[in-house]
């Protein structure tokens, strides 16, 4: 027969260890969420814009995404992504524009609140285009590298974020097809 097992069955020294450490593990983790949040101040410039685009994750999982960030202002003409060449970083239009080239051709622009790079940060392949900055862009740079350790610490942030980047892929790719009728004149579907 199984005999269950209560606390009041150890001897009284040891349940007071047992106790007291169990009242620091709790006073550690509330110690450590009051930090996070008090640590999950966004920009109030650009915190609309991240909490709509990084939909899913609360104010403290985007502050601690942002520490795998740099912001950088980018010119017309700088250049984000080349074609066919490896990438270290995930971007974020925060302000401004960019033109996206394949082979040259223009395929589309993309605005603030899109990312660019997420094929080449998803898959690890080289960049499939170029992206150059059209007006001035507000941007923020996410390492690869920090990035990982990132989503090692949090898989909700991690899941989260990889579902973000393939709508945002999703939506591209929508808006991208409908042009490419639009410009042939198929309109039959």
């Amino acid at each position: 027969m199984f005999n269950s097992f209560s606390i009041s069955d150890l001897p009284t020294a040891l349940t007071y260890i047992v106790v007291a450490l169990f009242i620091g593990f709790n006073f550690f983790q509330i110690a450590s969420l009051i930090r996070d949040r008090l640590n999950a101040r966004l920009p109030e410039a650009d915190a609309h814009l991240l909490r709509q685009s990084f939909d899913g994750l609360t104010d403290g999982q985007i502050a601690h995404l942002l520490k795998a960030a740099e912001w950088q202002t980018f010119a017309p003409g700088d250049i984000l992504t080349r074609q066919d060449a490896p990438l270290d970083a995930l971007y974020f239009l925060c302000t401004g524009r960019a033109n996206v080239e394949i082979d040259g051709s223009f395929v589309t622009y993309l605005e603030r609140g899109s990312f660019v790079g997420e094929i080449a940060y998803l898959t690890g392949n080289p960049a499939t285009a170029r992206v150059t900055i059209d007006e001035p862009s507000r941007v923020l740079v996410f390492s690869r590298m920090r990035m990982a350790k990132v989503m090692a610490k949090d898989g909700q942030v991690s899941g989260i974020l990889y579902q973000l980047l393939g709508r945002d892929l999703a939506m591209k790719m929508r808006r991208t097809n409908t042009r490419k009728v639009f410009n042939n004149g198929d309109f039959t579907g």
